[in-house]
């Protein structure tokens, strides 16, 4: 019972927050989006999420591109400084993974560049929390790993992003649907993941429960391997160097050389046509752009083809839609994905549940009434033993759930335990109310 007037009062006094906040939106307190903080608008919540889901995360407020690897993931939260837009490109194709949670910060020409365009507000959506029409809350429909174990998110005084040309994979807009909340691009060997509203995941928000999944989901999408390390990039980060691709081919490293060997005789060719003209000069690019031709040719007709070292290494592979990659990603993973979360989110269900038919399971006394219960309810197809065994692994899982250090849960350990609570469901299943849904 003190369980549920907890969560009363936290929801009254989150709608106090969130509409003092919408009324206040302009004064942005400089301690915003800070790691250290357990203010409202702070990030200490998502560094201690971070720890409990198995992800390493890492604060800077330097990023030297030049240090960075494809297996890297990054996370730009509200940048205040215009982001290097060709060395990030550079990094993403390369194989990396960038998360822009951005809504009015500088991240808006580098998110131009590949098509995608701001929305200010207001902008409309069809439910809102508590009545604030600055904080829309959007029902989650399609299928992707982000949106696992989550029906409901709450954004706060979102921005959205249009994609006219259409080159992103849309995952949740607003009320109209060209405004999106979220959507996600697939760029050579890496991915480009963009949420108009970095409050999202400061610590207010995270009190919503889908919202802390969210938040989690979004922590594990773009991790390769274990262990998961994440760069949060701060607002006010400084940026310098320059990215070096790792992930070359010898057809790409050719056509890098050919591209600048180019450029310089395109800039030589220009100041020649600005100044004095220097037929010397002409005349010998001349002849080295024919001799260059005739040896491509003589080398085609008369040798083996095209040389070795031009040749193609692999075949072009198609980009992986957003299921796909959800799916390479548990299987690559398998025994060594975390399951912590789900089997949290299967000890929410099973305990609301039980709590809403006022059966209890702590002790034995309580699992064997709530068995004979159980039993007796029509259609069920599950014995007692199955029921009383289920309700044992549910006592089980409540010292997890109680308990402040993270554990990793592995496949193996999630579907041992899902088995056991599986009658449980089946009887749940059969409820008329359920079945109303």
């Amino acid at each position: 019972m003190a369980r549920v007037w907890h969560r009363s009062f936290a929801r009254v006094w989150l709608a106090l927050l969130l509409l003092g906040v919408a009324l206040s939106a302009p004064a942005v307190a400089a301690t915003d989006y800070d790691p250290q903080s357990n203010a409202w608008n702070g990030l200490s919540q998502l560094e201690s999420l971070a720890s409990r889901v198995d992800v390493e995360i890492r604060h800077t407020r330097r990023l030297d591109f030049s240090t960075l690897k494809p297996s890297d993931a990054l996370l730009l939260i509200y940048p205040k400084r215009e982001l290097p837009a060709p060395a990030l490109e550079s990094f993403i194709r390369d194989g990396g993974r960038v998360i822009v949670a951005d809504d009015f910060g500088r991240s808006e020409p580098f998110l131009r560049r590949f098509g995608l365009l701001r929305v200010r507000p207001p902008i409309r959506s069809s439910r809102s929390y508590q009545g604030i029409d600055d904080v829309p809350m959007l029902e989650i429909k399609g299928k992707h790993f982000l949106f696992s174990y989550i029906h409901t998110l709450i954004a706060n005084h979102p921005a959205a992003y249009r994609d006219p040309k259409r080159r992103f994979t849309p995952l949740l807009a607003f009320l109209d649907p060209r405004e999106l909340l979220l959507a996600e691009r697939q760029l050579g060997r890496g991915r480009l993941i963009v949420l108009a509203d970095p409050s999202m995941l400061i610590n207010l928000m995270l009190e919503f429960d889908d919202n802390f999944q969210f938040a989690a989901n979004l922590l594990l999408y773009p991790c390769n391997s274990r262990p998961c390390r994440i760069i949060v990039v701060q607002p006010d980060t400084a940026f310098s160097g320059s990215y070096v691709p790792r992930n070359v081919t010898k057809l790409e490293s050719f056509s890098r050389v050919l591209k600048r060997g180019m450029a310089a005789i395109n800039r030589r060719l220009r100041r020649l046509g600005d100044g004095p003209r220097d037929e010397w000069m002409l005349l010998f690019v001349s002849v080295v752009c024919f001799l260059g031709s005739l040896a491509v040719l003589l080398n085609w007709v008369f040798g083996r083809g095209i040389p070795r070292s031009f040749a193609f290494e692999q075949p072009w592979i198609r980009p992986l839609s957003e299921f796909e990659h959800s799916v390479a990603v548990l299987r690559e993973n398998r025994e060594s994905a975390d399951f912590s979360l789900a089997l949290l989110r299967l000890y929410y269900v099973l305990d609301a549940t039980l709590r809403r038919l006022e059966l209890g399971y702590r002790d034995e006394r309580q699992r064997e009434a709530s068995t004979q219960k159980l039993a007796r309810r029509g259609g069920t197809r599950a014995t007692g033993e199955e029921i009383l065994e289920g309700l044992r692994a549910l006592a089980n899982l409540t010292s997890m759930q109680q308990a402040s250090s993270y554990r990793f849960v592995s496949r193996s350990d999630f579907d041992r335990i899902f088995r056991a609570c599986r009658p449980l469901l089946g009887v749940f299943e059969d409820e008329p109310s359920r079945r109303k849904r």
